[in-house]
């Protein structure tokens, strides 16, 4: 995959932070490295979210402004765009296998029998490890 392609897509999130070159953050940038922001990762994850959420195996559209920013009043309406057969970013499939990796990420210790709740959901979750000095983070979407 590599360094500078991986650098693009997290690019074309818009992760405004992002602020060098591929080399400058090297390998590290795959293991979360690099700068950001808790809005700016809320909303790529909210984009692919919204991604599974729009796509239907019966249309196979997207919408071409899937990873707009959030909306947060529920007088606002969010503008997707309009649909078509060509993905943004990511294509459906390739989210829905990374969503269902998220959600066998194993819990903190003490947390283990959290499926046995009846109101219990099932969440695709990552965690940030704290690095360079950065604090860590956790995002969660059901």
């Amino acid at each position: 995959f590599g360094l500078d392609r991986f650098h693009h897509y997290l690019k074309e999130l818009h992760l405004k932070d992002i602020k060098y070159n591929a080399n400058h953050y090297g390998l590290t940038l795959v293991l979360g490295g690099a700068e950001s922001n808790l809005w700016d990762l809320c909303k790529s994850y909210a984009g692919m979210a919204s991604t599974l959420n729009h796509f239907s195996e019966t249309s196979s559209e997207y919408y071409s402004n899937e990873f707009c920013e959030p909306i947060y009043l529920s007088s606002e309406n969010a503008d997707f765009g309009k649909k078509s057969l060509t993905k943004t970013l990511f294509d459906a499939a390739s989210i829905y296998l990374t969503f269902q990796s998220l959600k066998e990420v194993n819990r903190p210790e003490g947390e283990e029998n959290w499926e046995f709740f009846d109101d219990s959901k099932q969440i695709a979750w990552k965690t940030g490890t704290s690095f360079g000095f950065r604090d860590a983070w956790a995002i969660g979407a059901t």
